[in-house]
């Protein structure tokens, strides 16, 4: 894991989803594979005056995923960041592990990242504060495709 090409996105009720730079080993085959982990904490149960209990999700977008993901940020969701006009669109990102949606309601922009294999199917990272954090997970990205080629 590389720390210093993490991107984090925090939620306002303290649930968050960071992507970082990974090399995980198959251990059977002793072999080496690069790719972008993505952890989700979020709150699975409530209780009165006791904390929530969190879990922890992970999930992995491989190397040969990379490019058209990045595509994706590129053509789409960046430049409409800084879109004031009122509109509704939404642009969907489908990898094998984890499904990203951007989505624009009027000026209200909202980023949402679904880990799709997981034994909370109703939980999902989204925020709206912070979607101008966005271009992080894009160096991320294009720091991993660098070190990869």
């Amino acid at each position: 894991m590389d720390e210093n090409e993490k991107a984090i996105f925090r939620s306002g009720f303290g649930e968050t989803v960071a992507f970082y730079p990974a090399e995980i080993i198959n251990l059977k085959e002793n072999k080496k594979l690069n790719g972008l982990a993505v952890e989700s904490n979020f709150i699975v149960k409530y209780y009165d005056n006791r904390p929530e209990v969190f879990t922890k999700e992970t999930a992995w977008i491989g190397v040969d995923e990379i490019p058209e993901l990045i595509v994706w940020f590129e053509n789409y969701v960046i430049p409409s960041l800084d879109n004031s006009k009122k509109r509704t669109v939404k642009y969907i990102f489908n990898s094998k592990e984890i499904q990203f949606k951007f989505e624009i309601y009027n000026n209200t922009q909202t980023f949402t990242i679904i880990i799709k294999d997981t034994n909370y199917k109703d939980k999902y990272f989204w925020t709206e504060t912070k979607v101008k954090d966005i271009p992080n997970i894009l160096k991320s990205l294009k720091y991993l495709q660098a070190k990869s080629s």
